[in-house]
């Protein structure tokens, strides 16, 4: 049956509402409408507003929560970004339903998952704008900052052994993160290997 499957079809990859948009109208289907919503709209957030990842991340930390009160800049200076595109931010993560306000702080309300399946484009425009993130640190660096990078040359063999590496690392990341708690603070992780 038709529902069983979109509900196999959503179980296996989250992506159900993707998937019948390819199809017919999302329109036609309310039931999938809010889904493919949310998905546009934190789409929109990764890719029009892209610092609203950092402003999350730093939201979620012990170091905001312990302030009286929300200060207007805090997030900026420790970004290293101007007021406006601090307000720019919150505005838009207030709008798309990701945090809310309690009276004296920014609470995350839902979880900022950017989903770019179908999208290589976009996905390139953000790892390139992280990286001038990064580049911009290389160039003034602040005391915790750690930035290396190692040109090498290997075995062909050596080099697929460094893949697997490195996809090790980027999971391994993404599992320490999942269970780090308490939530103290916020960084961007930017690994890359490229080869000649």
């Amino acid at each position: 049956r038709l529902p069983d499957f979109l509900r196999l079809v959503e179980a296996l990859t989250r992506r159900v509402s993707v998937w019948v948009g390819a199809l017919v109208s999302i329109e036609q289907v309310p039931a999938l409408l809010g889904d493919h919503r949310r998905r546009e709209a934190s789409r929109r957030l990764a890719t029009e507003v892209p610092w609203c990842e950092g402003v999350l991340r730093l939201l979620e930390t012990t170091a905001y929560a312990g302030l009286p009160a929300h200060r207007p800049g805090w997030l900026a200076e420790r970004l290293g970004i101007d007021g406006a595109n601090e307000a720019r931010c919150l505005l838009a993560l207030d709008e798309a339903g990701v945090i809310t306000w309690d009276g004296t702080h920014y609470r995350a309300a839902a979880p900022l998952t950017v989903d770019m399946a179908g999208a290589p484009e976009l996905v390139r425009a953000l790892k390139s704008w992280w990286l001038d993130v990064t580049r911009a640190r290389v160039v003034d660096p602040r005391p915790d900052d750690l930035l290396s990078y190692n040109v090498i040359s290997l075995s062909k063999a050596d080099l697929e052994r460094l893949r697997q590496l490195h996809l090790a690392y980027f999971r391994d990341v993404r599992a320490l993160v999942a269970a780090s708690e308490p939530v103290e603070c916020a960084a961007l992780v930017n690994v890359h290997l490229v080869t000649f």
